[in-house]
């Protein structure tokens, strides 16, 4: 297994989850700090998966088995203004506190490339109801997956820990023709370590239908 790169060199993020853990957060956590969510963050409208705008009918998954007994439900949505085609899938296991998890891929309709923020937080606006749990973050960490390079945060957000991801993917290097993002929060009560972190970066899929 590849180990993960230390992008920041001074870490605050063990006694800050300690201290998440008591439902505390302490000014040494990094809490999300960023701009409220604008009307922009909801021009997305509804689409059929199939649409002919999005340039293929990618699943997304986690191979994970602490998903296997989790429901999972598919979103697919349009921002036409800005040409961008988006796939969402959430997974839920049983419970209020239970683990939760998502991906979301992102293409241009035009099959041009797709910028991707360079602050991995900025993907937790993807999730509003996540975004608004104010979630406290730790190190930010760099490591590789089958797609890539992908930047990944751990953070706490209403008692769970969980994790955030980010990367950008091509044909070729440097070239972002899919942005994906998303995050995994263990259930309220369980450990993430950045070990556990890495296995769910690691574990990330995209397969492409064919046709």
């Amino acid at each position: 297994m590849n180990k993960a790169r230390h992008v920041l060199t001074r870490s605050v993020f063990a006694p800050c989850f300690a201290m998440a853990l008591a439902l505390t957060l302490t000014t040494g956590c990094d809490s999300v700090g960023l701009d409220a969510l604008s009307p922009g963050d909801y021009v997305f409208q509804s689409v059929s998966p199939d649409d002919s705008r999005a340039q293929t009918g990618t699943a997304l998954r986690f191979n994970l088995p602490t998903l296997d007994l989790a429901s999972s439900l598919l979103f697919t949505r349009l921002n036409e203004d800005e040409g961008i085609f988006e796939r969402k899938r959430v997974w839920r296991t049983p419970g209020q506190t239970g683990i939760q998890a998502s991906i979301i891929m992102q293409t241009r309709t035009n099959g041009r490339e797709i910028s991707v923020p360079t602050d991995v937080r900025e993907a937790i606006k993807l999730w509003p109801d996540l975004y608004l749990r104010k979630p406290a973050f730790g190190k930010l960490y760099q490591t590789e997956n089958s797609l890539g390079p992908v930047l990944w945060q751990r953070f706490e957000a209403g008692g769970q820990l969980c994790v955030l991801f980010q990367q950008g993917v091509g044909p070729n290097p440097g070239e972002t023709l899919r942005r994906i993002a998303g995050y995994y929060c263990a259930a309220a009560g369980d450990s993430l370590t950045p070990g556990q972190g890495e296995t769910v970066v690691q574990s990330i899929q995209l397969i492409d239908r064919e046709g």
